[in-house]
């Protein structure tokens, strides 16, 4: 069972997860996702399961296979993949991808964020980049957790456009 490690602001739990990605503890990223980011990773594990189980055709079968060695399991686990050994999975295969990319976010500075009832949006400000990138959180009690759903392992969206100008209403 993985212990569950939850901060209490949302840019602590950002930096936790950052600390996370920094040290490979896919684990402890998993323990600091939402519940609906689990949910998300257990329903695609679910798909998986079903579609490596169900597929007649070999050239399915293979692809499925060699997707399961990228993240580092056997053939045999493809009807047993969960949510959590899909989302460590798909962190080792994405970070073997972007090894830069894990470590400018594991670098990056946590500078300010936006809190909406029970969700945040939190600017993650990569080195050289003059806007920052948004991580989303959602609180459960004190407690928060990051909003990362299948399949994304790390926060990279680009922070939103502002919205264009209110048009004068014509009278």
């Amino acid at each position: 069972m993985m212990k569950r490690i939850v901060p209490r602001t949302p840019v602590k739990c950002v930096q936790a997860y950052q600390h996370a990605v920094a040290f490979h503890d896919w684990e402890k990223c998993w323990a600091l996702l939402s519940k609906s980011s689990q949910d998300s990773w257990k329903a695609r594990a679910k798909d998986f399961q079903r579609a490596y189980s169900d597929t007649a055709h070999r050239d399915e079968i293979a692809r499925m296979t060699r997707e399961l060695a990228d993240m580092g399991y056997t053939p045999t686990q493809g009807h047993e993949i969960t949510g959590p050994m899909l989302m460590v999975g798909t962190c080792k295969t994405q970070f073997k991808a972007n090894p830069d990319g894990f470590r400018a976010f594991a670098e990056a500075k946590c500078t300010d964020y936006k809190q909406m009832e029970r969700s945040a949006l939190i600017d993650v400000r990569l080195e050289g980049q003059s806007s920052p990138q948004h991580a989303m959180a959602e609180q459960h009690g004190f407690l928060w957790h990051l909003l990362l759903p299948y399949p994304n392992v790390i926060p990279t969206t680009p922070a939103p456009s502002p919205p264009p100008p209110a048009n004068p209403a014509h009278h």
